[in-house]
C-alpha cells in the first residue's frame, strides 16, 4: 500500500489494526479512486492470490 501511495500520488485515509499490531483494514486513495485492503488474522493452509472490487454506484431511478 505504501508503495502504491508513493508512486501514484495517493494518500492513506485510515488504517485499523489487529490486537497484534498487523493491519486489519486500510482505506487509501490513488488518483481520486478510493481503495480498501483487508487482511485476516487467521492463518490459512492455502494461499489464493485474489482481488475483489467494491463498486459504489448511484441507483438507477427507472430500471
Amino acid at each position: 500500500m505504501n508503495d502504491y501511495v508513493s508512486i501514484f500520488e495517493g494518500k492513506i485515509n485510515s488504517i485499523h489494526h489487529h490486537e497484534n499490531g498487523s493491519v486489519l483494514q486500510a482505506l487509501y486513495t490513488l488518483k481520486g479512486q478510493e481503495i480498501m485492503c483487508i487482511d485476516s488474522i487467521v492463518q490459512h493452509v492455502f494461499f489464493t492470490p485474489a482481488i475483489s472490487f467494491l463498486l459504489l454506484v448511484t441507483p438507477l431511478k427507472n430500471y
